[in-house]
Order: C-alpha cells, then sequence, then structure tokens
C-alpha cells in the first residue's frame, strides 16, 4: 500500500492522484482559488523490491527506504474531462536514506514543477503523465530530480485511486538527477 502512494512518482504527484476528478464539475470547486500549503505527512518509501516485474508499483525507489517531506504550496486544478494539472509554487521535499530507522544523508529539493494527468478516453483508469519543470519522480531505475518535461502512464485502481500498473516507465528530456546515488 505505502508503494503504491510513492509511486505516484512524486509527493507531488501523491497528493492528486488519491483526489477525486468529479470535483471539477461540482460547485465550489477548488480550481479557483490559490495555491495553498501542502498538508501531506512526511511517509516513508520502502526501498524498492528487486525481484518484482518492472510493472509492479513495488519495484520503483531507491536500495533503501527514502523519508519524504513535503513543505511549502501546491494545487490542484480539476478538468472537466476528468483529468487535472497540479502545479507547485514554493514547494520543497527534503529525502533522507531511512535505512534501518536511522536517519542518514538528506537533500532538499525545490520541486516547483507541474504535472498534467490525463485519464485515456477507451480506460479512464489508465492516467497518461506529463512533468514539466522541477519534479521529484520514482520509478524502477531510482528516484531522480527531473529537470524538462518527462512522460509516463499508470493504471489506476478505479476506487482508491491507488497506483496498480506502471504501463509506461518514465522517458524524456531535461536533466535526470540520480537521488539515490547522492543519498547512498
Amino acid at each position: 500500500m505505502k508503494r503504491a502512494i510513492v509511486l505516484a512518482l512524486s509527493v507531488i504527484l501523491a497528493l492528486v492522484v488519491a483526489a477525486p476528478t468529479v470535483l471539477a464539475q461540482d460547485e465550489g470547486s477548488p480550481n479557483g482559488v490559490p495555491p495553498e500549503a501542502v498538508s501531506e505527512e512526511p511517509f516513508v518509501l520502502p526501498a524498492r523490491d528487486p525481484n518484482v516485474p518492472s510493472t509492479d508499483p513495488a519495484s520503483v525507489g531507491c536500495d533503501f527506504p527514502v523519508l519524504y517531506e513535503p513543505s511549502g504550496k501546491g494545487k490542484a486544478i480539476f478538468l472537466p474531462d476528468g483529468g487535472f494539472i497540479f502545479t507547485s509554487p514554493g514547494l520543497y521535499v527534503t529525502v533522507t536514506n531511512f535505512t534501518n530507522e536511522v536517519r542518514g544523508e538528506s537533500l532538499t529539493y525545490n520541486v516547483t514543477g507541474s504535472i498534467h494527468g490525463t485519464p485515456r478516453p477507451d480506460d479512464p483508469n489508465v492516467v497518461d503523465y506529463v512533468i514539466t519543470g522541477r519534479n521529484l519522480a520514482s520509478d524502477p531505475a531510482g528516484l531522480f530530480l527531473n529537470i524538462g518535461r518527462f512522460t509516463y502512464t499508470l493504471r489506476l485502481d478505479p476506487v482508491t485511486g491507488q497506483v496498480i500498473e506502471i504501463v509506461e516507465p518514465q522517458q524524456g528530456k531535461g536533466q535526470a538527477i540520480d537521488v539515490c546515488a547522492l543519498l547512498s
């Protein structure tokens, strides 16, 4: 369950994936308000499991557990087609090597990029993502600070919104800094 949250490929994405997209049509939609302080609690991404296929959410992350601590502002904008845009002005994430419940090396990143999620018309549980700017992203190759434009596709549980499969791993243009290597 914890791995599914983190597979959302970043703290930012974790904030959006579980949000119901039906808010786009409801009166009182949050679309017209400015970004607010992130209320996501710190969480630990367990070490990736090298024995599962790369399409399994348990295959993402570093070879050691990583503590995520977000701070700053973010906002989800819900679109009428069920898609969303997540923007994160002033958002920071501190990641810490959390080996054996002892905090090791920590790094803080400014992750002020945006995430665009678009459900596929033929299967709304499959969502295509485009991340631009600066974002933290986990995949079977590790944990990266991506600067540029990257894409990936996930299959989500229709009830919980949690990631159940990596349909297409991230790829794109820009710089991908290996955070696992820096925290080792």
